[in-house]
């Protein structure tokens, strides 16, 4: 029997997270890796706490448009 699986996401704590590799690796390009929509969870979400990064990687041609489209 499957179990309800709740994850959610919280730009803010991506953006914290962000910060501490960036920090921690100073005089590095940090890239943001997105995968699968976000695993499903959307890339518009999480895109603001990625802002950030020297870059976005992304698989689909389509989520790199919507990138483009919010900024």
């Amino acid at each position: 029997m499957p179990r309800p699986i709740n994850a959610y996401v919280h730009p803010d704590a991506v953006e914290h997270n962000l910060q501490v590799v960036q920090r921690m690796a100073r005089k590095s390009q940090v890239w943001a890796v997105v995968k699968a929509n976000a695993y499903g969870h959307g890339i518009e979400r999480v895109f603001p706490g990625f802002k950030a990064a020297d870059g976005i990687a992304l698989l689909d041609l389509e989520e790199a448009v919507r990138i483009r489209e919010l900024g």
